[in-house]
């Protein structure tokens, strides 16, 4: 996924082919399960730090829409 300048990342983002459903599936952040999972295993805090700081991206980068919309990341 590529990167804001402000080094976030592009949570509008549709893959290499323009796909909608890619762009929705990344905002689904299923892959947050992972960091959890690690984070579990070893205890290693840059995992919890990781999940921390791809939230707090992405609740940073996309304010709730005031209307109803058709936005990849609501």
């Amino acid at each position: 996924v590529p990167r804001r300048p402000d080094g976030g990342l592009t949570w509008e983002h549709r893959g290499a082919v323009d796909d909608r459903e890619w762009a929705l599936a990344l905002n689904r952040h299923g892959f947050l399960s992972s960091l959890i999972a690690a984070w579990r295993a070893t205890g290693d805090a840059k995992y919890a730090e990781g999940w921390n700081d791809i939230v707090k991206d992405w609740i940073t980068a996309n304010p709730y829409p005031a209307a109803d919309n058709n936005m990849e990341t609501w």
